[in-house]
């Protein structure tokens, strides 16, 4: 399992429509900034919306990348309340303080630790759905 204080969840990128892979999820450093134009591109590869009915492939494809969004968020929120609770156990204050603090941090690392959970898992069905798009247009 990864390392939870390593961990990168703006590494687990939107996947983009199967029928438009000339964009791949992993092409790009994160690192490095993309020009608005490219941005754009990729966002619309990633996310556009269609009138007609989706398929229900489609539809999971979309829902995966909007459940990767919710759980980057989720992992940057639990985060920021980790490094509060810790600051807050290590203060020498209260012992009733320090007891709710060392709480908040074990439940900020459980959560932590299931999103990166959840994150691999969410990017192994991407990958398998590729895959899978890939064979049938063979």
């Amino acid at each position: 399992m990864t390392d939870i204080d390593d961990f990168a969840p703006e590494l687990f990128g939107l996947w983009p429509a199967h029928h438009a892979l000339q964009y791949q999820a992993y092409e790009n450093d994160p690192a490095q900034e993309m020009d608005a134009d490219r941005a754009k591109a990729v966002a619309e590869a990633c996310m556009l919306e269609t009138k007609s009915a989706a398929s229900p492939t489609e539809e999971l494809r979309v829902l995966l990348n909007e459940m990767t969004a919710e759980m980057r968020e989720q992992f940057s929120a639990f985060r920021d309340l980790r490094k509060a609770a810790e600051q807050a156990a290590s203060s020498g204050g209260d012992d009733a303080a320090a007891k709710l603090a060392r709480a908040d941090l074990k439940a900020a690392t459980d959560a932590m630790s299931l999103i990166v959970r959840t994150l691999e898992k969410i990017d192994q069905l991407q990958r398998q759905f590729a895959r899978d798009c890939e064979q049938a247009a063979e």
